[in-house]
C-alpha cells in the first residue's frame, strides 16, 4: 500500500477581496438628508378650437426632503489600492436613496378650494406634484447632497480601515 504525497501548495489570496468583504458585513453606509420647503405654481389653460378660453393658476406649498447614501456593497476589490502602506480606496458616488414630497393648498382660500374640487383641482394638484419633484430633485442635485454623502461616507470608511491592519499580504481585523 502506497502512502499518500503531501503536496505543498502555494495559494494567493487577495486582501483587498477580504476588506471588502469586512466592508459590506460590518460598515453600515451613512445618509445625507436635505429638507425643502417651497411654493410650486399649477396652471391648467382652457382652449375651445384652438382659443384660449381662460386659465386657472394656482400656488400650492410643498414640504419634502431627499436622503442620499454611498452604496458601499457597490466598493470592488479593483478600487482599493493599498501603497506605500496606505490603503487607498475610490468610492462608487452617492445615489439617490429615498425621498418624499408633500403637496398641499394651506395657502388657498376656502372659497378657492371649494372652486377647484374635483378634476381641475385634482389636475393641478397633479401638476404641482410633478413640478415639486422636479424642482425638488434639481435643488438637491445642485446643493451639496450628494457631496454630505461622500463625505460622511469617506469618515465612517476611513474610520474603519483606520481600525484594520491592511498590507498587500496580510489583512487583520479588529
Amino acid at each position: 500500500m502506497a502512502l499518500p504525497q503531501l503536496v505543498n501548495s502555494h495559494f494567493n489570496i487577495d486582501t483587498r477581496e477580504i476588506l471588502v468583504a469586512a466592508i459590506s458585513e460590518r460598515v453600515e453606509a451613512p445618509t445625507a438628508k436635505e429638507d425643502y420647503e417651497f411654493d410650486v405654481p399649477a396652471q391648467i389653460v382652457s382652449y375651445v378650437s384652438g382659443e384660449k378660453v381662460g386659465d386657472v393658476l394656482v400656488g400650492y406649498k410643498a414640504v419634502g426632503s431627499v436622503t442620499a447614501q454611498v452604496d458601499f456593497d457597490a466598493i470592488q476589490a479593483d478600487s482599493i489600492r493599498i501603497e506605500d502602506g496606505q490603503t487607498i480606496l475610490t468610492l462608487p458616488p452617492a445615489q439617490f436613496v429615498d425621498g418624499f414630497l408633500d403637496v398641499t393648498d394651506v395657502g388657498l382660500a376656502e372659497e378657492a378650494r371649494e372652486k377647484l374640487a374635483g378634476h381641475i383641482g385634482f389636475t393641478l394638484m397633479m401638476e404641482a406634484q410633478r413640478s415639486g419633484q422636479g424642482q425638488m430633485l434639481e435643488q438637491a442635485c445642485d446643493g451639496s447632497l450628494f457631496y454630505e454623502a461622500n463625505e460622511e461616507a469617506a469618515k465612517v470608511l476611513q474610520t474603519f480601515v483606520d481600525s484594520v491592519e491592511v498590507s498587500e499580504s496580510t489583512c487583520e481585523l479588529n
